[in-house]
């Protein structure tokens, strides 16, 4: 014990001991022996540990105590070496110059979409790299031999992007780099000729077809709706047969499977979460007998098909009925609201008789069916018959006009009550915006037209406190992408990508709209 205790306090002992079995951290920051800004990514070893600097020109090697030579290597430039002792307590960093032996290149990579610089982002040329700071700066050193040189842009959460670097030391507009956020658009498109399904990133590259059309589509009725989250897409199109059929396409397989088919009319809804609603005319079923239409929703995550309420009917015959019919069908948050009316033969106005019209909501899952408000279908006493139409006022909203009549009726928070903040001619003479809600339900986009143009608001959930983001716009509300993005239209032909927070739109590619648009759809994108 005695020899152990005089070994240990020996120092040129002690450590080569002690290094057998302890080990302690190395701090080191390394940074430009000219401009002393930190270098990033150079190569940092030790007594046989390695690691690389971060954005701040840091780095920590664990290390057996005792002397060792801390060497430090980059491209371009000049090897560094110094003697270091690591000790039983953890030293302070260790500062460490090196030389540039190439020419020192700022840079700056911004988001493509939002053009806010971006940190985190590595940036490779010439055998050299570096990593923006948190104001999306960094300091490449590049062979001075070269003008430009080319690069490879990366970071996580965006695509890879290639770029062109002019090899300067000075500030160039050249060397502003812009990278894309991840993700895919999928859209319709007919520049093949025909409708087809297609793909691509954020900007238009990597555009690639997922479903090619086989040239019996109807281009007016060829329809595609996507879910708030882009995980699915329902697509409305006739590619054989001279029936349209409904599918779902995966986006995370680009796989398709049938929705629903039939010799059928179906009417395209929208989606609440990841159930596709839509209402369907079954062409068959005769307008005295009962199912002739069906509200259904469809569960892309289980493939599940649900009937969730059909007409009812009475009468002989096609010329002798009273048949019921389906209005407006809208996905609100997580329910469906509908109304329900009755029509009937000139030949058979006895039948109308004790029918009633409705305002339901239901569950997509078919949960929590519910009337909300009844009303008479028909007067026998001055042979009238009375008609439900309900628009879409708010996010989460609706008006409901009884005609004939004056009556207007408000649907909110699952309660229908006669309302006089507004009357027929009001809703008749106005157009009301249709709010499209984020993936997160936190906020809705809309456009309201000013002077033949549109000026484009981010609100809340209601559809108030709203954010002007653009004014005078020719550009028209398409959807979100993730909570952070909007997609934009501009002629109906062609498709952008913008910031929630505004900024000049970007964008994608030109695209196939049908006839159809959807007034009111807040369930999915694609549709306005």
């Amino acid at each position: 014990m005695v020899l152990v205790l005089v070994i240990l306090a020996l120092p040129f002992t002690r450590y080569p001991v002690l290094g057998l079995f302890m080990k302690q951290n190395l701090d080191v920051v390394v940074q430009d022996s000219s401009t002393n800004k930190p270098v990033s990514n150079a190569t940092v070893a030790a007594a046989g540990a390695t690691a690389q600097t971060d954005v701040n020109g840091k780095a920590s090697l664990h290390v057996k105590l005792g002397k060792a030579i801390l060497k430090i290597q980059k491209s371009y430039y000049k090897d560094f070496s110094q003697n270091v002792t690591v000790g039983l307590t953890r030293p302070g960093a260790v500062t460490a110059s090196i030389e540039a032996t190439g020419r020192q290149v700022p840079i700056t990579v911004n988001n493509k979409i939002t053009n806010k610089p971006l940190a985190g982002v590595r940036v490779k040329a010439a055998d050299s790299e570096a990593t923006t700071d948190a104001k999306g700066q960094a300091t490449i050193v590049l062979p001075a031999d070269k003008a430009t040189v080319d690069a490879v842009v990366t970071a996580s959460g965006y695509n890879d992007a290639k770029a062109k670097i002019t090899v300067t030391d000075k500030q160039d507009n050249a060397n502003t780099l812009t990278i894309t956020p991840a993700g895919k658009v999928y859209f319709l498109s007919k520049a093949s000729g025909k409708v087809d399904v297609v793909k691509a990133n954020l900007d238009g590259t990597s555009r690639k077809t997922v479903l090619a059309g086989t040239g019996k589509e109807d281009s007016r009725d060829t329809i595609l709706l996507a879910s708030k989250d882009w995980k699915y897409l329902a697509l409305k199109t006739r590619r054989d047969g001279s029936h349209a059929k409904l599918y779902v396409i995966n986006t995370s397989t680009d796989k398709y499977s049938d929705m629903d088919q039939g010799d059928a009319v179906f009417n395209m809804d929208g989606w609440v979460g990841h159930y596709f609603v839509y209402s369907v005319d079954r062409n068959h079923i005769n307008y005295n007998k009962p199912g002739q239409s069906a509200l259904k929703s469809y569960n892309a995550d289980s493939g599940a098909l649900k009937t969730l309420d059909q007409t009812t009917a009475t009468g002989t015959s096609n010329s002798n009925y009273a048949t019921e019919t389906f209005g407006s069908v809208y996905p609100l948050n997580s329910v469906i609201v509908y109304n329900k009316s009755w029509n009937y033969s000139y030949t058979a106005p006895g039948l109308m008789h004790n029918r009633s019209l409705t305002v339901n909501s239901i569950k997509p899952d078919g949960s929590s069916k519910a009337v909300l408000k009844t009303f008479k279908a028909y007067d026998s006493a001055t042979d009238t018959v009375y008609f439900l139409s309900g628009v879409a006022y708010e996010s989460g909203g609706i008006y409901y006009s009884l005609t004939p009549g004056t009556a207007v009726y408000k649907y909110e928070g699952g309660q229908v009550a006669k309302t006089t903040a507004v009357t027929q001619d009001d809703l008749n003479n106005n157009d009301y915006p249709t709010y499209l809600l984020s993936p997160d339900d936190k906020k809705t986009f809309w456009a309201d037209p000013r002077d033949g143009k549109n000026t484009l608001f981010v609100g809340d959930t209601n559809g108030d406190h709203g954010k002007q983001i653009a004014t005078l716009s020719d550009y028209a509300p398409y959807g979100w992408f993730t909570n952070d993005y909007l997609l934009v239209s501009k002629d109906s032909s062609e498709l952008y990508i913008m910031s929630v927070s505004a900024g000049k739109p970007v964008k994608i590619t030109d695209y196939h709209k049908p006839a159809v648009r959807f007034y009111g759809y807040g369930g999915g994108y694609g549709g306005i």
